[in-house]
């Protein structure tokens, strides 16, 4: 719990206070959906990095809420070169994310040559919350609780139009979720 509302502080004092510029943007259309499907290229990185995944009915051994965080770099070409994922995620759920994290490579656009870098990092929290109504959950409640609450608050940040926003050491992007239907 103490992990969570820390994690939350972190990425709101991290911050960066100069408003929101847009130096940094990804292009999801190629030429044929652009003019099959014009939306396309108005996707936000969170929907297109959660394409596939869907909600399960499943809980996990404990009725605990699963959270990841995946970290990943962009070099100035475009590419994700690293990856590092945090959490306890099901391994099926790691590996969809990962790999269409990994399908962002060359999309990116927009490095500005005035204040180079040699990479950005991007931050990109996914929540998977389990049914919590049965009465075996009644222990991982609080932390279910905690958890929809710091989904809550980092939905609330300033996110550009693609769901990005600048920070210190990085971007993070709207986080992601599913979350089941409650079968009450």
């Amino acid at each position: 719990m103490i992990r969570l509302v820390l994690l939350a502080l972190f990425f709101l004092l991290h911050l960066k206070s100069s408003g929101q510029d847009k130096d940094v943007t990804i292009s999801f259309e190629t030429p044929i959906q652009a003019r099959l499907y014009p939306y396309e290229g108005q996707k936000s990185v969170s929907a297109f990095i959660m394409k596939g995944i869907f909600s399960t009915e499943e809980t996990s051994a404990q009725c605990e809420t699963m959270y990841g965080e995946f970290k990943f770099r962009v070099n100035q070409k475009g590419q994700v070169d690293s990856l590092l994922v945090l959490g306890n995620l099901r391994p099926y759920t790691i590996n969809k994310i990962s790999r269409n994290i990994r399908e962002t490579s060359g999309r990116w656009k927009g490095w500005d040559p005035h204040t180079f870098q040699a990479y950005r990092w991007f931050t990109f929290p996914f929540y998977s919350f389990t049914i919590t109504s049965e009465a075996a959950c009644e222990k991982a409640r609080p932390s279910h609780e905690n958890f929809k609450r710091s989904l809550s608050l980092l939905q609330q940040l300033p996110y550009t139009d693609q769901g990005l926003l600048k920070i210190t050491d990085g971007y993070l992007i709207q986080p992601g979720y599913t979350y089941p239907l409650d079968r009450r």
